[in-house]
């Protein structure tokens, strides 16, 4: 009886320990579950009910913390275009603006990008934005001093065009894809246009070719550069 005791109370200790070790694997299996491959990619589109088109950017993950830079850019050519940036380990992004206050948050999947934006004036945007394909994304570009626009989009697209910064009027653009796209340049009012450098635009081309943006010029001999929007003509 003393044998059948003592080899009942070593099973039910090796069983107990079996249950603690599949506990502990279990746990780790739950975390590895957990750290969903961070996505990368370009994603364009439109906010909801308004004028402005939406960029998100997501660069691709450092491999040591899995973290990488997340872009969004929303700009309707008219009052605002404004750039958000900053840090994200998943799919699930909160990055701030390059001034005052403001915020872009959303999620990430393969096919699509969503979220909200809050805009440093207070107002609140909801965007959807689809995978770029194509001659679609967001583009930065050079402006020549006499107007020559130069450079690609986030995932090495190319484009050229010309226009007439430094001073407003039209202009054209000609993607990779063949189309040829007619531009209006338009001086902004105040602060509009995102923090851009001297010589600088950026812009955001959807599927459709329909385009938002915002240009700063060179310095001209009479005086400092000026900010442009442009839109599809």
């Amino acid at each position: 009886m003393r044998a059948v005791r003592t080899i009942s109370t070593s099973a039910v200790i090796l069983v107990l320990g079996g249950l603690a070790g599949c506990g502990g694997d279990s746990g780790g299996d739950r975390e590895g579950v957990k750290r969903v491959k961070p996505l990368e990619g370009s994603f364009v589109g439109k906010a909801q009910g308004e004028d402005a088109f939406v960029a998100v950017v997501a660069s691709p993950a450092r491999p040591a913390d899995r973290r990488r830079e997340v872009t969004v850019y929303a700009c309707d050519a008219k009052r605002l275009c404004e750039w958000f940036s900053g840090p994200a380990a998943g799919n699930s992004f909160e990055v701030n603006a390059h001034r005052g206050h403001g915020e872009a948050s959303g999620e990430l999947t393969r096919k699509a990008a969503t979220g909200t934006i809050e805009l440093p004036d207070g107002k609140s945007l909801r965007y959807e934005a689809d995978r770029a394909t194509a001659a679609a994304g967001l583009y930065d570009l050079e402006v020549s001093a006499r107007g020559k626009l130069t450079g690609a989009s986030a995932t090495g697209v190319g484009l050229t065009g010309k226009s007439t910064i430094p001073k407003p009027g039209t202009g054209s653009l000609k993607l990779a894809d063949g189309k040829r796209l007619k531009l209006d340049v338009s001086r902004t009012r105040g602060d509009g246009a995102a923090p851009l450098q001297a010589g600088e635009a950026r812009l955001i081309v959807l599927s459709d070719h329909r385009l938002r943006g915002a240009a700063r010029s060179r310095s001209t001999a009479g005086g400092g550069p000026s900010d442009f929007f442009i839109r599809s003509g």
